[in-house]
């Protein structure tokens, strides 16, 4: 018997359900205080150093860096970079960069509040031209 379903009565398949809810509820919270940091620490950031693109330069640089110690400490399990790869990503990494360049550049020119009405505007954008142009 679950510690859950023993301390609220529950029978196994809604103490799977709230379990998995919660986890769930959990993930959203830790991906939107790390969202909302990074987007306050660029602001910050490019505030004083006011070059974007070497900022973010630098952030995916420290990223690749960890990386790669993380997989030479045997901590990660990371498969090796085939060109094959990189080739078949490549349309998605050129979005990535665009994506983080403007971001850079928008939170140069404008307050955060801004960058994240534009930033929760971007699915309903991606919503209507799917349903306009897939059907």
């Amino acid at each position: 018997m679950s510690q859950l379903q023993g301390a609220v009565g529950l029978p196994n398949k809604e103490a799977a359900s709230v379990a998995g809810l919660s986890g769930t509820a959990l993930s959203i919270a830790f991906y939107m205080l790390c969202s909302s940091m990074a987007l306050l620490s660029n602001k910050v950031t490019i505030y004083h150093i006011p070059m974007p693109a070497s900022i973010f330069c630098l952030q995916i640089g420290v990223t690749l860096a960890f990386l790669y110690s993380g997989r030479a400490l045997r901590l990660l399990d990371m498969d090796e970079i085939a060109w094959a790869n990189v080739k078949a990503f490549l349309p998605y990494i050129a979005g990535f960069v665009v994506c983080l360049y403007s971001n850079g550049r928008a939170l140069a020119a404008s307050n955060v509040e801004t960058v994240i009405v534009f930033r929760a505007c971007s699915p309903l954008c991606v919503s209507v031209l799917d349903w306009l142009l897939l059907g």
